[in-house]
């Protein structure tokens, strides 16, 4: 394998663990804004 092929596949490898990784942060930030929001109404509460 020469060395651009492997700097390609490796930029590949980055590119999906990183859109993965936005996924999941999106998700997890979706979640506890969820939560967040509850807290406030039981709370009454506008503090972050």
């Amino acid at each position: 394998m020469n060395y651009s092929e492997e700097l390609s596949i490796r930029l590949y490898q980055i590119r999906l663990n990183s859109h993965r990784m936005v996924k999941l942060g999106v998700l997890r930030s979706q979640e506890t804004g969820v939560r967040r929001r509850k807290n406030y109404k039981d709370e009454g509460s506008y503090d972050d």
